[in-house]
Order: C-alpha cells, then sequence, then structure tokens
C-alpha cells in the first residue's frame, strides 16, 4: 500500500494539510476550522499515512487524538541551532519555514525566508544557524489597526472596489504600498547586513506582491509544509 507524509500547519489565521509522497506535494487542503472526524476519515482512505507531522500555534489539535502525530518544535532542527538567548521563543512554523528553504536551496550558504503571512517575519538559516530578525505587522493586521485605533477609519479588505480618491484609497495604498515597500527595504538591509545568497518568500500574502519583485527571488508556495516533510523523511 502507497502511505504518504502528512504535513499540518495550524497557524493563526488557517490550517493548511498537506499530503506529500517521497518529496512530491501531492495535494493541499487548506481550512479555517478543525475537520470534523468524517473528513479525518475520509482522507485516511484517500491518503493513507506514513507519518504525520504538526506544527502547530493553536496548542494540541483535538481532532488529531486518533492519529500517531509527531510534534514539530523548536527541537526538531536539530542539527541546526536557533540562535536565540531563548530558542524556545522561535515559533515553530518558523522553524518549519527555514527547513523547507534550506531543503529547496541546499546549495546555497546563507538563506533568507521572508514569511508573508498574519505578521511578516525575516529569518536566515545557514549550514549551522536557525536567526530570527524581524517580525512586523501583516497586510490584515496593518488595515485593522489604522481601523480599530481611530475613530473613523473605514476597514479595508481584499478584494474591495476601492474609488480612485478619497479615504479608502488613502488607506488601502498606505497598507499595501507601505507593507511593500517595507519588504523590500528589509530584505535589501538583510541581504547586505548578513550576506545573503537567496530570498525564500512564502505565505498567504504572496499574492499581493507585484510580478517585478515576485521574479526577483524564489517564491514557495506552503514553505512550512516542506520543512515538515523535510524533517519527517530524515527523521
Amino acid at each position: 500500500m502507497v502511505k504518504y507524509n502528512w504535513c499540518i500547519d495550524a497557524g493563526n489565521s488557517s490550517i493548511k494539510w498537506g499530503f506529500f509522497l517521497d518529496n512530491v506535494l501531492v495535494e493541499v487542503i487548506q481550512f479555517h476550522e478543525d475537520p470534523t472526524p468524517a473528513q479525518c476519515n475520509e482522507w485516511r482512505v484517500k491518503y493513507p499515512p506514513e507519518k504525520i507531522g504538526v506544527s502547530s500555534v493553536r496548542g494540541p489539535l483535538l481532532w488529531l487524538r486518533e492519529f500517531e502525530v509527531n510534534a514539530f518544535s523548536f527541537r526538531s532542527v536539530s542539527p541546526f541551532v536557533i540562535d536565540y538567548n531563548e530558542p524556545s521563543e522561535m515559533g515553530a512554523d518558523r522553524c518549519a519555514a527555514a527547513l523547507g528553504a534550506y531543503f529547496k536551496c541546499p546549495d546555497k550558504k546563507v538563506i533568507l525566508v521572508v514569511d508573508l503571512g498574519t505578521c511578516i517575519t525575516y529569518t536566515t538559516i545557514t549550514n549551522e544557524l536557525i536567526s530570527g530578525w524581524a517580525i512586523s505587522p501583516g497586510l490584515q493586521m496593518r488595515w485593522h489597526a489604522m481601523h480599530r485605533f481611530t475613530a473613523q477609519l473605514p476597514l479595508m479588505d481584499h478584494g474591495q472596489n476601492i474609488p480612485e480618491k478619497g479615504t479608502s484609497r488613502n488607506l488601502w495604498n498606505g497598507g499595501v504600498l507601505g507593507w511593500r515597500q517595507e519588504i523590500s527595504g528589509m530584505i535589501d538591509l538583510f541581504c547586505e547586513k548578513e550576506q545573503v545568497n537567496q530570498v525564500v518568500i512564502t505565505g498567504s500574502d504572496v499574492v499581493h506582491l507585484e510580478k517585478q519583485f515576485k521574479d526577483r527571488f524564489l517564491v514557495v508556495e506552503f514553505l512550512n509544509l516542506w520543512g515538515l516533510n523535510y524533517w519527517l523523511n530524515e527523521g
């Protein structure tokens, strides 16, 4: 019977579930609520599990209690060392993304991982160290902050019909253009500071980067899942 690695990344805004056959990502399912027992059984039949790796910022995933699960954490990155005073402070999702970048670019000495999710994280990985450099608000968080901490500014969101002029357009530009400019500037800063050989960009908000920007770097969808699969295969 063919069996698959199940790689599950339970993040702040969604859960991503990838099914790998060796080093081939066969399918990814993304959802915002816990799956039902019927759905879990359906996927168990379709993709019988060999190993299950889970990275979660939500704590234990109770809907997986019937399965034998390998919980990924900061301790799982060995032989890499997390260059923090307290390594436990680095999130499991960030560690997994670093391993995914290393798997994708094994010939690069210094890799910068930029994860565009709820927050933006900037992380480097070498053949020895995983180093965190910055965390800043993601695109949605910027819009929510401007709405939350003012009396009258409306809440922006993706897919809105924005007029050419007015407050909504100003908020949209401040969010998207400021977000893009920060990412570009931070990449330049860390590439020079750390002599980066490869920039890898991932995260759900990659779609809001300009094409010219994405063409400059390696964009890998579901990088955390690739890192989890690498860990399961190496373990």
